[in-house]
């Protein structure tokens, strides 16, 4: 089990989705050394600029 799965518990095809939604609306983008992951493994991500601008706005409604 990975460590996403055991903090958030979910499993890795949500994880996934997640990401993936992340990446599609350009708020992170995979680590360069993630593109070679395992097939299914949880991607390591950052944030885009465009996703630290998103999150300090939700921390600055919150």
């Amino acid at each position: 089990m990975s460590d996403s799965e055991k903090q958030w518990n979910i499993g890795p095809e949500t994880a996934l989705r997640q990401i993936a939604g992340l990446i599609a609306y350009g708020l992170v983008e995979r680590m360069p050394s993630s593109m070679a992951s395992a097939a299914g493994a949880v991607p390591s991500v950052t944030l885009t600029e465009q996703g630290r601008r998103a999150l300090r706005n939700a921390l600055d409604l919150s």
